[in-house]
C-alpha cells in the first residue's frame, strides 16, 4: 500500500560492535543498503535503508527498546534477550520473530574471588554477606528485575527467606519486604562494586574483565543473544505484519547462511549417480544439487561440476568423503552471506 512504513529500531552500543557480530553487517548481508549506522559512529540524522523506502530506522539504547516497542514508538526492534527479560514487567510480553544468534553474553552472579561461594543456592544458605557480615546480603546490578526473579526462584533463597520479595532499590524507588536481601541498581558501574567487596549480577563475554576486577562467576542466570522482536498488536496490522515477516526472513537467511558452506566440486561421468546418492542420503542440498556438464574441446561431456550446501560442522568429513570415495577434484568451499530456504 502506498506510503506504508514500518519502524525498525536498531541498537546503539554493544550489539553494533565489530568483533561481536554487529547489526550493521547482519543488515548488509541480508541485502539492505544501510546508511548512517557504522559501528561506533551511528548517526540518527543519516540513518536509513537506501534500497527499501518502506523501512524507517531509529536508534535505541538496548535497555529502552522493550519499552519503546510496548509503547508503539517502534514496530520491530533488534534487542538482546537479557533486556527483554529485564523489562518484561514494565513493557509486557513482546513478539519474538527470530533468534539472530549473535551478540551472545552470559548474565552471571559473581562474587569477590577471595570469598566466592560454590553456587547461588549455597550463597543464600551460607548467610554470608558483605565483609562476612551475616546480613544484609547486598547485590549491585543493572538487571534489578531479572535478578529479583532469579533470586526468588532459587531453592536456597526459598528455603532461607520463603516467599518474601527481596528489597529492590532503583533510583528513588524502593520496594520489597525482605530487608535481608537487597538488590541495588548500579547505574552502569557494576564491576566497581566487585572491587568494593560486593557481589554483583552482570553480563560477561569472556569473563576477563570480571577477573581483572577481582571477581569470580558463582552462577549463570541466563545466556542472552540478540533477537528480532515486534510490538504487541503488530499482527493486527496486516501490511506491517507481512513486512515484518519479510524482514525476518531476510535476517533469518543470514543466520542460516552462517552455519553452512557453499561447496563446488568436479567428478567424472561414472561417479555422478553414486555421488548423487551420497548427497541425497546426507541432505547436502536444498531441493537437489546443481549439476552442470563439463565439456571437452570437441563439445562431448567429460564430467560434471556439482554444487551443494554443507553444514559447517560436517564439511571436513564431507570433503574427505568426496575426495576419497568419489574421486572429486577441484573442491571449492565458499562462505554464504544469505541462505533463504
Amino acid at each position: 500500500m502506498e506510503n506504508q512504513r514500518i519502524r525498525l529500531a536498531l541498537p546503539k552500543g554493544s550489539l553494533n560492535r565489530i568483533g561481536r557480530g554487529n547489526t550493521e553487517s547482519l543488515l548488509i548481508d541480508a541485502g539492505y543498503d544501510v546508511l548512517g549506522y557504522t559501528p561506533g559512529s551511528e548517526r540518527s540524522e543519516h540513518l536509513a535503508i537506501g534500497n527499501d523506502q518502506e523501512i524507517v530506522l531509529s536508534l535505541v539504547n538496548p535497555k529502552n527498546a522493550p519499552r519503546d516497542l510496548s509503547r508503539g514508538l517502534a514496530d520491530i526492534a533488534i534487542i538482546g534477550q537479557d533486556w527483554v527479560d529485564e523489562m518484561t514487567g514494565i513493557a509486557g510480553p513482546l513478539i519474538k520473530l527470530e533468534d539472530l544468534r549473535f551478540g551472545e553474553v552470559t548474565v552471571v552472579f559473581a562474587m569477590p574471588t577471595e570469598r566466592a561461594a560454590l553456587g547461588l543456592t549455597e550463597y543464600f544458605l551460607s548467610n554470608t554477606g558483605h565483609e562476612n557480615a551475616e546480613y544484609p546480603i547486598i547485590v549491585y546490578t543493572e538487571y534489578v528485575a531479572l535478578t529479583k526473579e532469579r533470586f526468588v526462584e532459587n531453592e536456597g533463597y526459598r528455603r532461607r527467606f520463603g516467599d518474601r520479595s527481596p528489597v529492590v532499590e532503583h533510583g528513588t524507588l524502593r520496594e520489597g519486604q525482605n530487608e535481608l536481601v537487597q538488590i541495588i541498581y548500579s547505574e552502569g558501574a557494576t564491576e566497581e562494586y566487585i572491587r568494593k567487596g560486593f557481589p554483583i549480577v552482570d553480563n560477561v563475554q569472556s569473563g576477563n574483565t570480571l577477573a581483572r576486577a577481582g571477581g569470580t562467576v558463582v552462577d549463570v542466570l541466563m545466556v542472552s543473544r540478540a533477537g528480532l522482536y515486534a510490538r504487541p498488536g503488530l499482527e493486527d496490522d496486516l501490511w506491517a505484519w507481512e513486512k515484518a515477516r519479510d524482514i525476518k526472513n531476510a535476517l533469518q537467511g543470514v543466520v542460516e547462511a552462517s552455519t553452512h558452506y557453499d561447496v563446488k566440486f568436479n567428478i567424472v561421468m561414472a561417479q555422478l549417480e553414486p555421488v548423487l546418492g551420497y548427497i541425497q542420503k546426507n541432505h547436502l542440498a536444498l531441493n537437489g544439487p546443481t549439476v552442470s556438464s563439463i565439456l571437452a574441446p570437441d563439445a562431448s561431456i567429460r564430467g560434471y561440476a556439482v554444487n551443494i550446501i554443507v553444514p559447517i560442522d560436517r564439511y571436513p568429513q564431507v570433503s574427505a568423503d568426496l575426495k576419497t570415495h568419489y574421486q572429486a577434484s577441484g573442491i571449492v568451499q565458499d562462505h554464504i552471506r544469505q541462505l533463504i530456504r
